[in-house]
Order: structure tokens, then sequence, then C-alpha cells
């Protein structure tokens, strides 16, 4: 094969979007692996192990990474465990509370997204492997580009219809997962400031559904064009976006203890430095420290009780 002119290869060269890609995927990913981190860190202050949840976006950040070396089957399979690390999440909290007529659907909203959530993965994974007939053909087809070898005689199915439908759904899922805590806030028992934070800190998994579809219309370009490894660049930064933010957004809300903690620490240091104690505060040691946790969703805080000596003051 005779290769272009070196005028050609030297403004080829120019034209990279390796080095950008690069920086804004290690700097989602060490952002991403941060709040996974802080997110076991808050969990093993409360309960001595890890929640289901847990380990579901353990198994999400893995795959995101592993997205970007592999291909688009592992990003499907970061997705599915992202998200199913928040179902798991949403049963955790907003199905704890007894068996009433709202948590009962809560929990049947709840599956029924995840049925939902299966599916998708699975027609995603089934239409990915028999994109062409004979299979081995969708790994050729980089070889045909390339102009290594002729095409030979075989069915594709066509990108563009494909791609666009498979984002559709999973577009849709990011919506219905969005959704549902909304539907869990109306029963909480919550001061309205207090509800209206919580609210804001899953209102953000929207981002999610913002980076989707602004991912669909570099999909399409990407599915019709002659020169993949160009016009494929973005279509890979918004999958690194999308599955990144879904970590960070699925981890924040289960850090609200880590919060709460250093929050408290930072006014007690305060008072002290204002020569104010707090109530309830020994003046000169205190004798033990125990951290509780509600999983119940009317109280999604860390609470601190401190056994007290003789002699405290009540400030």
């Amino acid at each position: 094969m005779e290769l272009p002119p070196k005028s050609v290869m030297d403004q080829l060269a120019l034209e990279n979007r390796g080095p950008p890609m690069m920086a804004a995927s290690i700097a989602l990913t060490v952002l991403a692996g941060a709040a996974v981190i802080l997110r076991l860190i808050a969990q093993r202050m409360v309960v001595p192990s890890l929640a289901l949840d847990d380990y579901a976006i353990v198994l999400g950040l893995i795959r995101s990474l592993k997205a970007l070396y592999v291909g688009i089957n592992t990003y499907a399979l970061a997705l599915f465990f992202i998200k199913f690390s928040l179902l798991l999440f949403y049963r955790r909290v907003f199905t704890t509370k007894g068996q009433t007529a709202h948590t009962r659907r809560m929990k049947m909203a709840i599956y029924a997204v995840g049925i939902y959530v299966t599916a998708a993965y699975l027609a995603s994974q089934i239409s990915y492997i028999f994109l062409c007939w004979p299979i081995h053909f969708w790994w050729d087809t980089a070889y045909v580009i390339l102009r290594l070898q002729s095409p030979s005689t075989v069915k594709c199915l066509n990108l563009i219809p494909r791609s666009v439908s498979l984002a559709v759904i999973n577009i849709a899922s990011d919506f219905f997962i969005l959704l549902l805590p909304m539907l869990g806030l109306r029963s909480l028992h919550l001061p309205l400031r207090r509800k209206i934070t919580v609210f804001f800190v899953f209102a953000l998994g929207g981002l999610c559904c913002v980076v989707s579809i602004a991912r669909v219309p570099y999909l399409i370009i990407a599915t019709s064009t002659s020169d993949p490894p160009w016009t494929n660049a973005y279509p890979i930064i918004f999958s690194v976006m999308e599955t990144t933010i879904g970590v960070i957004c699925a981890s924040l809300p289960t850090i609200a203890p880590l919060v709460h903690f250093f929050k408290s620490k930072l006014e007690k240091s305060t008072q002290v430095s204002k020569g104010r104690l707090l109530p309830g505060w020994n003046s000169k040691r205190v004798r033990g420290k125990k951290m509780e946790y509600s999983e119940n969703a009317d109280d999604i805080t860390l609470t601190t009780n401190i056994g007290l000596e003789e002699g405290s003051t009540d400030g």
C-alpha cells in the first residue's frame, strides 16, 4: 500500500486528538476514583462491612477504566454496574421503613427499572456480537477501512439506527433512575431545608442524562464516516465522561456521613478557638466515642454519641 506524501503525513501528525483526550480521561478517572474511596470510607465509618451497592460501584469504576482500552462492550458493562449500584442503594435506603404502601410501590418501581436496565444491557451485547455475519467481520472491517484487504461478502447491520436506538434506550434508563429518588423523597419526614439538599444531591445524576444526550450526534457522525480514528474521539471522551460522572454521582449520596463528621469537627474546632465549649463536652477528657448511622431514609446522617465523665459542662 502506497503511503501519502510527506506533507500530508506531517499535517496528519499535527491533527492529534490523543493528548487532550488522555488528559480529560485521567482527570475524570481520578475524580471518580476519589469519590469511590470516600464512599467506602464513609461506609466503613458506619458499619463494619460494605453493602452490595458498594461492590457494584467498584466494579463499575474498574470497568470504566477498562473501557478506555477494551472497547464499547466494557463501556456498556460499566454503565450496567453503575446503574445497578444506584438501584441497590435506593432499595437499601427507600424500602427499609416497613411494609407501607409507599415502600411497596417504591420497591416495585426499583425492580421494574432493574429489569429494564438488565434487558437493555443484554440487548446491546447481543447486537454487538451479531453486528456482522460472519461475526469475525466486525473486527475485519478495521482492515477493510485501512485497505489492507478487500471486503468479503458479508451482512452487517446499519450502525446509525442501531447506535441511536441503543443510545435512546440508555438515556431512558438514565431518566428512570433519576426519577426514582425524587418519588422516594415525597415520603421523607425531613425539614424542608434538608429535603431540598438531598433533592439536589440526587438531581446531580441529571448530568449523566445531559452527557448521554450530547453523545448521540457525535455517535452518528462516527458511525457514518470513512475516518473512524478521528471521528471516534468525541464519542469516546463522552463515553468516559458518562461512566466517570455516573460513578461520582452514584457515590455522592453515600458520603453524607463523612461530610457530617468533618462538619461537626470543624464546628467544634471553631467553638473551642473562640473559647466556648460545645454543649456536653468535657473540659478535660472524653471517655469514649461511638459512631452511629441510620440507613432510614428519614435520617441519612451520621450522629456521634459521646460518653462523658462527671463534671462535664453544658456550655
